[in-house]
């Protein structure tokens, strides 16, 4: 149970909801952005000219009920509610995401027929909301964010993600300001759990509700996410776990979700530089660099004597990796903790060729699944590349990425180690035209 504000104020609510008709029930299930699976918005942002966006069908039985002193329901104002919500956002240099949400409302007191739909439409105030990437290292993401009604409420946040390879966390926390409301701040939060069961399925799990100086209301979502290559598909149920007003007794949803992220393809003209020989070995933690500086009476190169099984490789041609470096997870694009450790390894020796005025970033996908979703899934793995190199340093306009699939592997799909081996990226260093 929770505290009401009181006996006579629950009464005034429902005098006013059964005046109406068909009154407003707030309602703490509504998509935070479009990353959102069911309420909790997600840390990432969106590509550069990236652009995503979410159609969603929310179903709540019983919202709006008069309780008695003990909890007990006495009588039911509003027995349906039907939410439709259209959201669309769009990614900006990488770090900032913006966009907007329309909403419309079906309410039906019990007993309400076919007739009553025309007074029972509502259209709540569109909302807008904005968000910025701070932190991005592959494992941990953290985002401030705002969102708001136009004239109605303004909600700073913020968004942390922890995702550790095998499940996805996410915690959105926020501070709602409205000059209508009898709380002056309502604090939403909401809680996310994502858990991969399948190459193309995911299942999920939301809580979420508000805390203000008299009630919080809670509920609770669990669902699935499939994957179709062009959309996703999303289903859940859920209901109300503390209730409240806008609190259902049963909630059930579905939407379709799309996402897209272009490839970001600049090549500036600058001055090439003369390069120098040098080649660099990355074993471990431990950076082994050997530098062949001309001497003023020509030498031979200086090779390492013994070089250890190297975990990836840095010299004037590009990046090589060794065979056993896995960088990603089975479909899924987000750098593993020792890939994104080897990647600001390889952005501080990148800087060191000044030479490499374009370099190429190509995605590769094993042979499992359609070749459509692997040449997606092989572009968002050169896009997570690209993305930790330019948060190590390196300038963003030498960077070009390119989806090559599954068409080009580098070992038999037959087995779990070759696939372990297609799933890659390859970095290619190549130099400006030079002057005559």
């Amino acid at each position: 149970m929770h505290a009401v504000p009181s006996v006579l104020g629950r009464s005034l609510l429902v005098a006013a909801l059964f005046a109406a008709g068909t009154a407003r029930a707030d309602s703490a299930f509504e998509a935070r952005g479009a990353g959102s699976t069911f309420v909790a918005d997600d840390a990432r942002v969106l590509g550069h000219l990236g652009h995503a966006g979410q159609l969603r069908f929310v179903w709540g039985k019983d919202p709006i009920v008069r309780r008695s002193k003990d909890g007990v329901v006495l009588e039911s104002v509003v027995e349906h509610q039907l939410d439709t919500q259209l959201v669309a956002a769009l990614g900006l240099f990488d770090r900032f995401e913006i966009g907007a949400q329309l909403s419309g409302r079906v309410q039906l007191a019990p007993g309400a027929g076919f007739a009553a739909l025309p007074s029972s439409l509502s259209a709540p105030a569109p909302r807008l909301f904005a968000k910025a990437l701070l932190v991005d290292t592959g494992l941990f993401q953290a985002s401030l964010r705002a969102r708001g009604a136009l004239l109605e409420s303004i909600e700073p946040g913020a968004v942390l993600s922890l995702d550790p390879g095998w499940a996805r966390f996410t915690l959105d926390l926020g501070a709602a300001i409205s000059p209508t409301s009898t709380s002056l701040v309502t604090m939403p939060f909401a809680l996310n759990a994502t858990v991969p069961v399948h190459e193309r399925v995911a299942v999920t799990l939301d809580t979420f509700g508000a805390v203000t100086s008299q009630r919080i209301p809670l509920e609770a979502m669990a669902g699935a996410r499939v994957d179709l290559g062009v959309v996703d598909i999303v289903v859940g149920v859920g209901g109300g776990l503390l209730a409240d007003v806008g609190t259902p007794a049963v909630r059930l949803t579905t939407a379709l979700a799309w996402r897209f992220d272009p490839v970001v393809a600049v090549v500036p003209a600058v001055n090439a530089v003369e390069p120098q020989p040098v080649e660099e070995v990355v074993a471990a933690e431990v950076v082994a660099v050997v530098v062949d500086t001309p001497p003023i009476i020509e030498a031979a190169p200086v090779v390492p004597a013994v070089v250890a099984v190297a975990e990836v490789t840095v010299d004037h041609t590009g990046v090589t990796f060794g065979d056993d470096v896995v960088l990603f997870p089975v479909d899924r694009d987000t750098l593993l903790p020792d890939g994104l450790r080897l990647l600001e390894i390889v952005a501080a020796r990148i800087k060191d060729h000044p030479e490499a005025t374009r370099i190429l970033i190509e995605g590769h996908a094993d042979a499992r699944g359609d070749s459509a979703f692997n040449t997606e899934l092989s572009l968002w793995r050169a896009e997570a590349v690209r993305r930790s190199l330019v948060a190590a340093g390196v300038a963003p306009e030498r960077l070009v990425v390119r989806a090559a699939g599954s068409s080009r592997p580098v070992a038999p799909n037959k087995t779990a180690a070759g696939r372990r081996q297609n799933r890659r990226a390859e970095i290619t260093f190549e130099s400006a035209s030079e002057t005559p």
